[in-house]
């Protein structure tokens, strides 16, 4: 069984193939997508739950130190990736009611 938030991210690929572009409620939708997404991601970083933490005991000798690193890192890249998202998807409704 797919989780939810694909199957949302699936239903707004559809509909913005239907609708022919970005429209202000799909960038409102993908707003809330990407947020609840990043915000998913963030919270399993911070619980320990997304990276495997035998991985680091092979990966370095300074297991902390490169923990840090990689969680910090993939929490940057998702807050990175999400903003990006969002602010396209304004950027391409608003210039779709220019037109």
């Amino acid at each position: 069984m797919l989780p939810p938030a694909v199957l949302a991210a699936a239903a707004l690929a559809v509909a913005l193939h239907r609708s022919r572009g970005w429209t202000r409620p799909l960038a409102a939708t993908n707003t809330l997508l990407s947020a609840f997404l990043a915000g998913t991601v963030l919270a399993l970083l911070a619980d320990d739950s997304l990276l495997n933490t035998e991985a680091f005991e092979l990966l370095a000798e300074d297991e902390s130190s490169a923990r840090t690193t990689v969680v910090v890192g993939a929490a940057l890249g998702t807050v990175v990736i999400s903003g990006w998202s969002i602010l396209d998807g304004w950027r391409k409704a608003r210039s779709r009611t220019r037109r």
